[in-house]
């Protein structure tokens, strides 16, 4: 069937040059181009403008849909060339700036109510729910940016199509109709490539999250506990409490049958009224005069503890050895969402990855597709991922066409989108285990089976002691969730 090329809904298909006409797809979120030039002479004097819409048809079906970004008009003797520069309908996405704040809602739920909101003319009939957001908010934020930060939080992945519906998912199966083989034809001859790469293995992965509050009590076991010695007047606290918020120091001198409830103030302050102080900054508390030896001394109030995952593939790790990798998104406020992400990114990282390129005159595929790769020359059979096609006319009355395709793939068919993961720039964050942390870890075995667990990060505090613990009278190692001096 033949080519037609559509602007602002009128047939240019004459105008065009057919030789420097190409339609590159992308995976999923990733930006679609085209590419094209039309000759400019007298009785063709057609020039299109930046920001029209733009349709490719192949018979009924369309191949691309989208807008001028860019013209580009060229001299060549008496003639003029005018490059034009597509981009598809995710372009229209940003014309408007998100400004809202959403809390306990489904990621699908929120992409919805953006893009009723914000985005005009697209529909969200292919927006799957997804999980629970507990809070996310926008400020003069791009709807393509909204989505995209959606998306990294529980995992899942989303594009536009050429009808402007937005896709909103965590995986789309899709088989391709044909293998790449060594005797059925269906690609060029020698013009398949397969390389390997191992760079990117990440098998042991952390990921540091926002902070969650905590609220400890006077009467909660995690109080923090300490028996003076007499001589002291100085008492590391172990948890960064808010100095404002429920912050009290209890007092017992008969074993800690009864208690009393201390007036606090800021260490520094000058008040004859306080009883004892509080330094936030440097983590201690400070009496004007030693408490009795036996004393009991009780710490309580609201703090935050960062969120810090670690997730690890123990099948990986014996085949290639451990590569660990850290990720900080303080957009996360749960250890699910943090354990959701370290997931994904080892799912996408944890196998070698086989980089593919071929070329072909067979119609049928599309990016996104799962293909297999078999090759007994050469000793390959693998499935890969589609991310990259890259469309050139050969005929444009009868509609064939070539494709230059790029695929990736691995021993893991789960494989998502690592090509595109592997094109973003990699900001290098520090990731700084504070005191008090707890790290939420998982042994993660052939993609069923996660032993989690719980383990507190620990840091020696220093400074001034002796520093005791509940129900002893003898200076031990941990006080909360920190090792004393």
């Amino acid at each position: 069937m033949a080519i037609v090329v559509k602007i602002n809904g009128i047939d240019r298909t004459n105008f065009i040059e057919w030789k420097h006409f190409q339609i590159t797809h992308a995976l999923t979120k990733e930006t679609d181009y085209i590419n094209f030039t039309l000759r400019k002479f007298q009785g063709r004097e057609y020039i299109p403008n930046v920001e029209e819409e733009i349709e490719v048809w192949d018979g009924t079906t369309k191949i691309f849909g989208g807008v001028i970004t860019e013209i580009k008009r060229v001299t060549e003797g008496l003639l003029e060339n005018i490059e034009v520069i597509g981009q598809d309908y995710a372009k229209l996405l940003d014309r408007k700036l998100v400004i809202e704040e959403y809390k306990d809602d489904y990621a699908g739920n929120i992409v919805k109510a953006i893009v009723r909101k914000y985005a005009p003319g697209f529909t969200t009939n292919n927006v799957n729910l997804g999980s629970k957001i507990k809070s996310i908010k926008f400020n003069y934020t791009p709807v393509s940016k909204c989505i995209q930060e959606l998306a990294d939080q529980i995992g899942a992945d989303w594009y536009v199509d050429y009808n402007k519906d937005i896709h909103f998912f965590f995986s789309e199966e899709r088989r391709a109709p044909f293998d790449i083989d060594d005797t059925s034809g269906n690609y060029v001859k020698d013009s398949l490539m397969i390389a390997i790469n191992s760079s990117q293995i990440k098998n042991a992965v952390y990921v540091r999250g926002g902070d969650v509050e905590r609220l400890i009590t006077p009467t909660s076991p995690e109080a923090e506990v300490y028996v003076a010695d007499g001589v002291s007047k100085y008492f590391r606290v172990a948890h960064n409490f808010q100095p404002d918020v429920n912050f009290t120091v209890w007092i017992s001198t008969d074993g800690g049958n009864t208690w009393t409830d201390l007036i606090e103030c800021k260490y520094g302050d000058e008040n004859p009224f306080c009883e004892v102080y509080y330094d936030p900054n440097n983590h201690f508390i400070y009496f004007p005069e030693p408490p009795d030896a036996g004393t009991r001394i009780k710490i309580a109030g609201k703090y935050t503890l960062p969120i810090l995952a670690y997730v690890k593939d123990m099948e990986s790790i014996k085949k290639y050895g451990i590569f660990e990798h850290r990720e900080v998104d303080k957009s996360i406020t749960s250890y699910e969402q943090a354990w959701q992400k370290a997931i994904s990114i080892l799912n996408d990282y944890k196998e070698p990855v086989k980089e593919v390129n071929f070329i072909t005159y067979r119609d049928g595929l599309r990016v996104g597709q799962k293909i297999r790769i078999r090759s007994e020359s050469r000793g390959f059979d693998f499935m890969a991922k589609i991310t990259k096609i890259v469309i050139s006319i050969r005929n444009p009355e009868t509609g064939e066409k070539e494709y230059n395709v790029t695929c990736m793939g691995s021993e893991q068919v789960t494989i998502v989108d690592v090509f595109t993961r592997l094109l973003q720039q990699n900001i290098d964050k520090n990731l700084e285990i504070g005191e008090g942390e707890l790290l939420y870890k998982l042994n993660y075995l052939s993609d069923v089976i996660v032993y989690p667990s719980f383990e507190e990060i620990t840091k020696t505090v220093g400074g001034v002691g002796p520093f005791y613990v509940w129900d002893t009278n003898e200076p031990k190692g941990r006080v909360g969730y920190a090792i004393a001096s």
